[in-house]
């Protein structure tokens, strides 16, 4: 089989073996997409004697199709408005439906969403392999800045996080809080989702907007297991956050006792104060945490700092 541009140009040649290979003409317009460079399926037109061939038609030797790249189409805000929220409720029909336009899948809804951000927070990954496919920008942002890696890091939708991650979204981009994919898996305790941002690169000590990193906000909420691979990453035990407190400030207020034993093994400074002069001790005696008391005291905290 060959494939013709319009022109003549022939952009592919096929032998039968890749045919019964492809099976169909869905299949064919996924291979010209990786193998040969051209538009995604979506922007794919094949015509066959001057008639469309539809995605389902099966391939056959005989044949000599002719390949039309489209455009996107002209959209109202209205359809535009329909594809975001085909995708956030998980419609994949629908938005196989609207993407065949095409449409332009980074085009934003009237209060400035993005389908590939909705689809990801919503936890709907059939959804998100469609508009990946569709050429949909990975790192696109909503109006409050949140990318879909920052969405579904903090969602807990960990294929999401895996494919996304896969396909290149930059790991270290800020939300309006100044807050990354990490931070918002941190805070939110998705482990698996933290292990794997920290294995892709993503920056483990990167501050928000209140000077907080991963480790700040893991230690605040308790989230141990989180701790333990922030700490086993090797980030900065000690960063203040806007508060001045340190982790272990933090942990020790709070009550996460296994938290503040994990700190102090990673060697916490122990008698860092927050911008109200306390430090660790002062705030697990003054709240009656005894056994973090114990703990601070055993680890040699200076027990005469004064507030």
């Amino acid at each position: 089989m060959h494939i013709r541009m319009l022109s003549g140009e022939i952009v592919a040649r096929l032998s039968v073996e890749e045919l019964e290979e492809l099976g169909d003409v869905r299949s064919l317009k996924r291979r010209l997409n990786h193998s040969h460079g051209m538009a995604t399926r979506f922007r794919q037109g094949f015509l066959l004697h001057g008639k469309t061939v539809e995605d389902s038609a099966t391939l056959e030797a005989s044949m000599d199709l002719n390949l039309v790249l489209l455009s996107f189409a002209d959209v109202t805000q209205s359809q535009a408005d329909d594809l975001v929220a085909a995708a956030e409720r998980g419609s994949m029909a629908e938005v196989e439906s609207v993407l065949q336009l095409p449409q332009d899948p980074d085009l934003l809804d009237s209060v400035g969403r993005a389908a590939l951000v909705c689809a990801s927070c919503a936890g709907h990954l059939e959804n998100v392999h469609l508009l990946l496919e569709a050429g949909a920008n990975k790192d696109v942002a909503d109006n409050g800045g949140f990318t879909a890696l920052n969405s579904a890091s903090g969602e807990g939708h960990v294929e999401i996080v895996r494919l996304l991650l896969e396909v290149g979204a930059k790991k270290d981009v800020r939300d309006y809080g100044s807050r990354t994919a990490l931070h918002n898996a941190s805070y939110g305790g998705h482990v698996e989702i933290v292990r794997l941002l920290l294995a892709a690169g993503a920056d483990k000590d990167m501050r928000d907007r209140r000077s907080r990193t991963a480790l700040n906000d893991a230690s605040d909420a308790g989230h141990v297991e989180i701790v333990r691979c922030l700490l086993e990453a090797g980030v900065e035990t000690d960063v203040r956050n806007g508060d001045g407190c340190t982790a272990l400030n933090s942990a020790s207020r709070a009550g996460h006792v296994e938290v503040v034993r994990l700190l102090l093994e990673a060697g916490a400074k122990r008698d860092m104060v927050d911008n109200d002069s306390c430090t660790a001790l002062h705030n697990a005696s003054d709240l009656g945490h005894a056994e973090i008391v114990g703990l601070l005291l055993e680890a040699g905290a200076n027990k005469d700092v004064r507030d």
